[in-house]
C-alpha cells in the first residue's frame, strides 16, 4: 500500500497490463504518481486527453502519462486524494454523512487552481 492508501502490486503494473487500467500523472517535481484510469477520469481535462479525437503525447507508450508542470507534488497527490474520495462517495445515498476531505489550509487556493484547471 502506499502513501495515498492505494493497493497496487507490482504485478499490477507489469508490461502485459493493458495500458487503460492506470495513468501515470506527473507533478512538476517530477514525482510520479500511477492512478487507476477510471479514477483520473473525474477530471473532464484528463479525460479528454486520453480519450479525445487524434492521437496525444498522453496515450503513447505502454502507460499513459500525464505532466503537469504547474501543479506541484502536495497539490497533485491531494488532488489524485480528491478523485478517490469522489469515486467512493459519488453514489452514497444522500442521507448518508459523507467523512470530511481533510486539506491544509494553505493549499486551497492551489487546489482551487488545480481544480480549475483539471475541471474537476
Amino acid at each position: 500500500m502506499d502513501d495515498l492508501g492505494l493497493d497496487v502490486d507490482d504485478d499490477d503494473l507489469n508490461a502485459s497490463t493493458p495500458a487503460s487500467k492506470f495513468v501515470k500523472l506527473v507533478s512538476s517535481g517530477d514525482h510520479e504518481f500511477i492512478v487507476d484510469r477510471d479514477v483520473v477520469m473525474a477530471s473532464s481535462a484528463i479525460a479528454r486527453m486520453l480519450n479525445g479525437p487524434g492521437q496525444w503525447g498522453e496515450t503513447v507508450g505502454p502507460m499513459p502519462t500525464v505532466r503537469f508542470e504547474n501543479i506541484s507534488t502536495p497539490i497533485l497527490q491531494k488532488v489524485i486524494q480528491y478523485f478517490y474520495y469522489k469515486a467512493r462517495y459519488d453514489n452514497v445515498e444522500s442521507d448518508t454523512p459523507l467523512p470530511e476531505f481533510d486539506m491544509k489550509m494553505e493549499y486551497v487556493l492551489p487546489l482551487i487552481l488545480a481544480s480549475h484547471f483539471l475541471d474537476c
